[in-house]
């Protein structure tokens, strides 16, 4: 398989959400039966119960759509496409694509309501999702223009797209991607979606160009325990030869760093140091942006990982998904040595 071409055009299909942040305490946790780590859907009563012991401090756009403003607030030509509503919420998330430089090609759907996620952060900056569901799971797939993906040379999905509501248009633009013969990028997302989707994405990470995810999502997609095998086996995936499967590989590791596949070479990079850590929200998905990024650029993994890194030490350092003016100029510090 070709390697990338610099400056490559990305469009990510993702769910364009809020997020609302409130920080809790353990016992408050406890008091409403909600594990640390988890995402829990629940009962509008349930969820107003809860709400009445916490008070939200912060709102942000966020998503897997962190991704695509990850690689547009340094710089890269990438799009997004999903669906939001005409709504504050909306307003906010057309608003936080333009500012991260992310060209917004998103449905909006009439007197709807745009998806948000509460977000609960403890003491030790775990986190508890509380999602309510909105327009970016409504959309209708034969509203859909599918031939926006050929104006592009990528095109980025995860597999939390593969959920019934996604299906119907989620299918199609893979389908129209590959009819196209423009490259997937594909994200495993987490080992529920692997589980839960695994027949749906199958066939889609077979047809994969850039494949990444967390170190317990490809386990499970491959069905191997240990560590060492799964390199061993994504090392025959990943060749930098012609009739290589894919062309990059980024397996990421929460706290020990990430496993790099690309030019038929393995890269182990260590985990950055961290510093002050309030909330790791979108930890993985501005560090996998990041990389991209670089990797768009043409530069060495040793760079992309050094980008990604700083993204992901910034965007836990606060609460929220936001970006520091800091973190981009140490990026053009590390562009500027090379």
């Amino acid at each position: 398989m070709a390697a990338a071409h610099k400056d490559s055009t990305v469009l990510c299909l993702a769910d364009p959400v809020v997020n609302l942040y409130a920080f809790v305490s353990d016992e408050v946790l406890a008091k409403h039966n909600l594990e640390k780590g988890s995402t829990v859907v629940l009962s509008p009563e349930a969820l107003e119960a809860v709400l009445k012991d916490v008070e939200v401090v912060f709102t942000c756009p966020a998503g897997m759509s962190n991704v695509a403003r990850g690689m547009g607030f340094l710089g890269s030509d990438v799009s997004l496409f999903g669906q939001y509503a005409d709504d504050e919420k909306g307003a906010m998330i057309s608003a936080g694509l333009k500012e991260y430089n992310v060209k917004d090609h998103c449905l909006v759907k009439k007197g709807g309501r745009s998806t948000y996620n509460y977000i609960l952060v403890s003491s030790d900056a775990k986190r508890v999702v509380l999602p309510v569901s909105g327009a970016s799971r409504e959309i209708d797939p034969d509203q859909v223009d599918y031939s926006i993906v050929g104006n592009f040379d990528y095109f980025f999905i995860s597999a939390f797209q593969f959920c019934d509501e996604h299906l119907p248009s989620a299918t199609r633009l893979v389908d129209e991607v590959l009819k196209r013969g423009v490259k997937l990028m594909f994200n495993l997302a987490s080992v529920s979606c692997v589980t839960k989707f695994y027949d749906r994405i199958k066939p889609v990470v077979e047809a994969t160009a850039v494949l990444s995810g967390n170190e317990k999502d490809f386990k499970k997609f491959y069905g191997l325990e240990d560590s060492e095998q799964l390199y061993a086996h994504l090392a025959t995936l990943c060749t930098g030869t012609a009739d290589s499967k894919f062309e990059l590989v980024v397996v990421q590791l929460d706290s020990k760093g990430a496993v790099v596949f690309e030019h038929g070479k393995r890269f182990d990079f260590a985990p950055p140091e961290l510093g002050e850590v309030v909330d790791l929200t979108g930890i993985g998905t501005f560090h996998l942006g990041g990389y991209l990024y670089g990797y768009f650029k043409g530069y060495h993994p040793e760079v992309s990982a050094k980008i990604g890194d700083v993204l992901a030490v910034d965007i836990i350092s606060r609460l929220g998904l936001l970006l520091s003016e800091d973190a981009r100029s140490k990026v053009r510090a590390i562009e500027a040595k090379l």
